[in-house]
């Protein structure tokens, strides 16, 4: 596959192209099926961490040698080649490469080794900042207020991020908080338990 067929994947610096126009972070997930053939034309494989309101990161894997290197190349061309990161393991030599708009709240990052192919992730951040800001009610915010309050108070607030484990304690994801230090990281907000539940007395 062609060069550019690459490099449509992905527009400005940490911005996703006109290829994957339809998967906005941010905003709900659309990876369909002529968007995963597309991609496995390429040898990519995606995957997202999304909850039913938005998605907060997305990654793409390439599947064999060939993709792995064009793969890299199209980020280069588009991107340049970004705060490196090197260090040697017993498996061999690895590399992280990080890109940061903070103006848009959004960051990515390249892994590539030796022992396996490479993956590219982009997503959503917070500073740590506004993630600890007590007076924003904001959607990205740990929301300080509903410690000691009612857990339908905490529900109604997420709203559909709310992934209710069981009565007394609610889960949800959301953009990760700073740079994060490598691709491992799903850029997921932290879990909260509420500290009083509804069904609580007194």
């Amino acid at each position: 596959m062609e060069l550019g067929a690459y490099r449509r994947l992905f527009g400005a610096p940490t911005q996703l192209g006109p290829t994957l126009a339809s998967l906005q972070l941010g905003e709900p997930a659309r990876v369909d099926a002529e968007l995963t053939a597309t991609l496995g034309s390429l040898g990519l494989e995606i995957e997202t961490d999304a909850d039913p309101t938005a998605v907060y990161a997305a990654r793409l894997t390439a599947n064999d040698a060939t993709s792995s290197e064009r793969l890299v190349e199209a980020v280069h061309a588009m991107w340049g080649s970004g705060d490196v990161r090197e260090r040697t393991t017993e498996d061999g030599p690895e590399r992280h490469a990080y890109w940061i708009d903070p103006a848009a709240g959004r960051r990515a990052s390249l892994f590539t080794c030796t022992y396996a192919f490479a993956e590219l992730e982009v997503g959503l951040f917070v500073t740590p900042e506004a993630f600890l800001d007590a007076a924003w009610r904001g959607p990205w915010a740990f929301p300080i207020w509903a410690l000691r309050r009612e857990i339908g108070e905490l529900r109604a607030f997420l709203g559909l991020r709310a992934d209710h484990r069981s009565a007394e304690s609610i889960w949800w994801n959301g953009p990760g908080v700073g740079l994060g230090t490598g691709v491992t990281s799903r850029f997921s907000c932290a879990h909260f338990a509420a500290c009083r539940s509804s069904s609580a007395s007194g």
